[in-house]
């Protein structure tokens, strides 16, 4: 922190927040340490000239990132960033731990947004995290159906899974996991500039679920609805999913939010159905 008293003599007002004391609930810069060491030379030839030589705002040649910061606990802060500004207006949810947490500053007389400095690891990850869209399909009625009919018919069974089979082998970068009532879709995407574009698709995923719906309504003549969500992918490994040579052993490697929140929606679907409301299931 040394280097922001060199600002001093240059500004009417440097503020600096630690930690505890980070600006939340509002709009802000995160940079990283390399960064910001980059572009100090700059702000001082900004900040001693008179303003009449039209010298750049040092915030043209900065790489930093937009975000909203928001306190998790004593130990980290939930910060809501930007990832992609080229082809989506997109940003993540990420924690930042306060082992990663440099400083926080304010030039008063040069912006209202306050920036973030952390370790340079932090902002380089987002390019390298792994993120996950995940849906889960419940079959309405299914308990009534095994009620009147005593247990599913092989053909039904059969029809279904030659349908679903189907749509997996047209979606590799997929994975579904289906259970009696429930079927689970789950594919991984990546931030990266390369890679962003080729696995980032919810338009596609969004289809695929529908997709699965309208199986669903062609095997057994029973609708069902879909919840969505989308995260952090908590395990470093990119697969979606893992089986054993045996096939008696699927690991679908989700853990934690956002997969639990599928069960938050659901329970939430459910009593808005109970109460009567239709429109989940338009």
């Amino acid at each position: 922190m040394d280097y922001l008293k060199e600002f001093k003599g240059y500004l009417n007002g440097t503020y600096v927040f630690p930690f505890e004391d980070c600006p939340l609930e509002k709009d802000l810069f995160i940079v990283g340490s390399e960064e910001f060491n980059n572009i100090i030379p700059r702000w001082k030839d900004y900040f001693s000239s008179d303003f009449s030589s039209q010298v750049p705002h040092p915030n043209n040649f900065i790489n930093y990132k937009k975000a909203y910061c928001e306190k998790n606990d004593e130990n980290s802060l939930s910060i809501f960033i930007e990832i992609n500004t080229s082809y989506r207006f997109h940003g993540v949810p990420k924690m930042l731990k306060k082992s990663d947490f440099i400083f926080c500053f304010k030039f008063y007389s040069a912006g209202d947004k306050p920036f973030i400095v952390v370790n340079q690891e932090w902002i380089n990850s987002l390019t390298t995290d792994i993120y996950s869209c995940y849906a889960m399909v419940d079959i309405i009625g299914i308990r009534k159906f095994l009620k009147e009919n005593g247990k599913m018919s092989k053909f039904l069974i059969e029809k279904y899974n030659k349908e679903m089979n189907i749509l997996a082998e047209n979606n590799p970068t997929f994975a579904f996991l289906t259970f009696t009532d429930n079927i689970f879709i789950k594919s991984n995407w990546s931030s990266s500039k390369n890679n962003y574009l080729k696995t980032y698709e919810p338009e596609n995923f969004i289809k695929t679920v529908k997709k699965v719906m309208q199986i669903v309504e062609n095997s057994y003549n029973l609708k069902s609805y879909s919840v969505f969500s989308q995260g952090i992918h908590l395990i470093d490994e990119d697969t979606d999913l893992f089986r054993n040579t045996q096939n008696n052993h699927f690991f679908i490697g989700s853990i934690a939010t956002p997969f639990v929140e599928l069960f938050d929606i659901e329970n939430s679907v459910k009593k808005r159905k109970k109460n009567g409301d239709t429109t989940i299931l338009n």
